[in-house]
């Protein structure tokens, strides 16, 4: 567990750095027109999957809703990909790779992504963990909503999830993990 925690730090600091560049030239991230694209691709091809999309978009109006109304708040540059493999920590130095899905969001993107990527139980409270390494990291940062850190967490997911419905409508094996993240 002291590794766990001392990597969390780590790659906090990591993100915090990320989220530190700036520039005028980084792209704004439009979480619904990514979502109309994954969808879109959905929809020209053959769909053969035990996934039931009714229930799925049912649901999907109450993301996207949050999406619109939260997505453009407290910008920053976002990894957006914080895949474990993304992350690459040694005693030495620490790396974030893979920029694919770079751009200016909400900056609780990253912090939900890194509870959901690095797959921190909410049940178990570790996702707490986040939470008071990002306050003790970001001293600028007077106040961290938890809230948020759950609502973005399971955007993150949904997300991933529209973009997993693409890969699969394209023939490629990713329903295990639609069903991890759902």
């Amino acid at each position: 567990p002291k590794t766990i925690v001392k990597d969390i730090k780590e790659a906090v600091t990591l993100i915090s750095k990320y989220h530190g560049l700036v520039s005028d030239d980084l792209p704004l991230v439009d979480l619904i027109e990514e979502l109309n694209d994954y969808m879109s691709i959905v929809s020209r091809n053959d769909f053969c999957c035990d996934i039931n999309l009714k229930e799925f978009e049912a649901t999907s109006d109450k993301f996207i809703e949050f999406i619109i109304n939260h997505q453009h708040e407290d910008l920053v540059l976002c990894h957006r990909d914080l895949d474990p493999r993304n992350v690459l920590i040694s005693e030495n130095c620490s790396y974030l790779i893979d920029y694919e899905y770079s751009g200016v969001l909400n900056e609780y993107w990253d912090w939900g992504a890194l509870v959901s990527e690095q797959e921190l139980h909410f049940e178990n409270k570790d996702w707490e963990l986040i939470s008071d390494i990002i306050t003790t990291q970001r001293p600028s940062l007077t106040t961290f909503d938890r809230k948020k850190l759950l609502q973005w967490s399971a955007v993150v997911d949904f997300v991933w999830c529209v973009w997993t419905l693409a890969k699969i409508s394209l023939g490629e094996d990713y329903k295990d993990y639609f069903s991890k993240r759902w």
